[in-house]
């Protein structure tokens, strides 16, 4: 049977002992003995303490980290929530906005590309429409179409 606590055989802890006996004598050996059981007795103590405390601590921390797990749990549902909700309330502005525009495109489909002057009125240049100056050509139609110039190059 091999007897080893911390690298120290039963060889060394014999040579211990009679070094012990030899420098303390063997009067004193039973009050070093005593001694050294409360002192071992002591740090048991405070080892249980530091273990308890940090199992405290750790129970402390698990318990935060499911509350934070629950939390992120609903957070993210809600949002799955709200997500659904605007998804649904876009595509019914979508519905709605292709229900208004219908009439309009089926009327630019059926004049062949060209917009009606009932449905969609021809583009107003002030320039051309001012009432102050009667010298300045006025458009003589509405559907008059306006020159578009390029714009101007820098370089």
């Amino acid at each position: 049977m091999d007897f080893s606590v911390f690298g120290i055989g039963l060889p060394e802890v014999f040579a211990i002992l009679i070094l012990l006996v030899v420098v303390v004598g063997p009067k004193r050996l039973p009050e070093m003995a005593y001694h050294i059981g409360r002192a071992v007795k002591t740090l048991q103590r405070y080892a249980r303490a530091v273990r308890d405390e940090f199992g405290e601590e750790y129970q402390y921390l698990d318990e935060e980290i499911r509350t934070i797990k629950e939390d992120a749990r609903e957070i993210n549902a809600e949002m799955r929530e709200v997500r659904a909700e605007v998804t649904e309330n876009v595509e019914e502005v979508q519905t709605d906005f292709r229900e208004a525009t219908e009439p309009i495109t089926d009327d630019i489909a059926a004049s062949g590309g060209e917009s009606s002057s009932s449905v969609i009125p021809a583009p107003v240049n002030p320039v051309f429409h001012s009432s102050s100056d009667s010298s300045t050509p006025k458009a003589a139609d509405s559907d008059a179409k306006v020159s578009q110039k390029p714009a101007p190059r820098i370089f």
